[in-house]
């Protein structure tokens, strides 16, 4: 079976598209066949499969460490935004002792994370100000309601030319992650036991 994108009719509505007899669609598609703008959106879903993989085995560490380690004490409620992830795991690998083994790689893990988190935020919720990069660079606007119901903007800028950095980075966090979880459980689950994340819990 090819995998691939449907009739641009078939994805964008064939009632509007035959309504307008495809003139309106004409400069879209155009757009959306532009290989540049193809590997714009495929670098940022990249970004997202790559990073939610390594978000997921931060929550296995924190699973652990409440299930096991009795994460109560550290904090009565567990985080879930990734910067409480990361000030709850930071605090947990280095005051808890059982977990002195895995402090140095979980830290550090911890610390690039941190440096490519703002990237990847403004990467899933900017908007690009153009469908056509300048010079390979996409100009993007990240839009942030404030308490008032105004907006703080923040302008950024996306090279497509250093995905291919990026992408290492976060190759390597999602491997070095799993890593650290394969060695929690082996070291606070027994062999015959199902963890809670194996159950699904």
């Amino acid at each position: 079976m090819v995998i691939g994108r449907p009739p641009v009719n078939g994805w964008l509505g064939r009632k509007a598209f035959n309504k307008f007899k495809g003139r309106k669609f004409a400069d879209l598609v155009e757009l959306l066949d532009d290989n540049q703008f193809r590997s714009f959106c495929s670098a940022i879903g990249y970004v997202e499969v790559t990073w939610a993989m390594m978000e997921n085995n931060l929550d296995y560490w924190i699973q652990i460490i409440y299930k096991k380690l009795n994460g109560s004490s550290l904090n009565s409620r567990v985080p879930t935004a990734f910067g409480q992830k990361v000030k709850f795991l930071r605090k947990a690998f280095t005051g808890i002792g059982q977990l002195a083994a895995f402090r140095d790689e979980a830290l550090d893990i911890l610390e690039r994370a941190s440096k490519l988190s703002q990237m990847r935020n403004d990467l899933t919720h900017s908007v690009i100000t153009s469908m056509k990069s300048v010079g390979g660079i996409y100009h993007m606007s990240n839009f942030r309601l404030d308490g008032n119901a105004d907006h703080n903007i923040r302008h950024l800028e996306f090279n497509v030319r250093n995905f291919p950095e990026i992408s290492l980075e976060l190759t390597r966090l999602g491997s070095l992650s799993l890593r650290v979880s394969d060695r929690l459980m082996s070291e606070f689950y027994e062999s015959d036991e199902s963890s809670p994340h194996a159950r699904g819990i």
